[in-house]
């Protein structure tokens, strides 16, 4: 890698359990002012997407999120790899303290990532329109139907998934079509000073309707001080009418395996007769 700029020196790779992006290599580096870096290489055909990473990302670094600043992007070793270099960010990975802080400090943290999640959907998709989006996920809804009702423990759990998702099409018309993290967990949250979210690997974006991001929370249902917290710094305490059932649409249409099915419908929707989640703490206040 001699012939990536900046990359004076591999400090030591970093695991990659990413099973969407599984040819990635990621690696701390350090330049030859001993200034440390972040180094993704990828095969020479993931270059376009990667330029449209790369530029989506320091937009969002121009608008105040934090995040890893980007420095650079080119091909290297005869043009057969592509390499992406950010900004290193030091920290501690948010999944991994959560346990230890305290419901408040949970909250907080929560608080300021949904802000952020909505500074990043401000920024508005180039390559679909909400009738795109209408159409593609009623395609995904007549798939998924069809498809649940192959399984045998569609039995179990009645048709109230095929039933809602067939009753709440319209939930799906004129949504706006923004930029999507699409992986926007605390996995991908590197706390700074124990209080400050700095927002990482964008690697799974895509451009659709900015509630789909949420779809995600269902990951992190042990932390729901935190969900919480990032749903009211998201929409500043005023949640739309039209929000939880609308996420309750896009946990359907995901939610195919039986495990998926028992959480989504039997643990937080009661079969699917409350569409505010139960992690969901509409009483907490800080």
């Amino acid at each position: 890698m001699k012939d990536i700029p900046n990359c004076q020196t591999i400090l030591f790779e970093i695991k990659n359990d990413d099973y969407n992006h599984p040819g990635e290599q990621r690696y701390c580096i350090e330049n030859s002012d001993g200034q440390r870096m972040f180094l993704r290489v990828s095969d020479k055909d993931a270059y376009d997407r990667k330029k449209i990473e790369h530029e989506m990302i320091m937009r969002i670094y121009n608008l105040g999120v934090p995040t890893a600043k980007p420095i650079d992007l080119g091909f290297f070793d005869g043009g057969k790899s592509v390499y992406s270099l950010t900004s290193w960010i030091d920290g501690e990975d948010l999944i991994d303290v959560l346990p230890s802080m305290s419901e408040a400090e949970q909250y907080a943290v929560g608080f300021k990532a949904g802000k952020y999640l909505r500074l990043i959907h401000s920024i508005s998709a180039f390559n679909k329109t909400p009738k795109d989006w209408e159409i593609e996920f009623n395609n995904e809804i007549d798939w998924k139907v069809r498809e649940y009702l192959k399984l045998n423990y569609h039995f179990i759990y009645g048709k109230h998934i095929p039933d809602y998702l067939e009753k709440n099409r319209d939930l799906l018309k004129n949504r706006p079509q923004r930029f999507l993290h699409y992986d926007y967990t605390p996995r991908n949250i590197i706390l700074v000073d124990k209080t400050e979210p700095y927002i990482i690997d964008y690697a799974d974006y895509d451009f659709g309707d900015p509630w789909r991001d949420f779809t995600f929370t269902t990951w992190t249902t042990d932390y729901p001080y935190y969900l919480t917290g990032t749903l009211n710094g998201y929409f500043n305490h005023s949640i739309p009418e039209a929000f939880f059932p609308t996420l309750l649409l896009y946990d359907c249409i995901d939610g195919i395996a039986e495990n998926t099915i028992k959480t989504v419908t039997v643990k937080y929707h009661d079969y699917i007769n409350n569409p505010v989640p139960k992690w969901y703490l509409s009483h907490y206040t800080n």
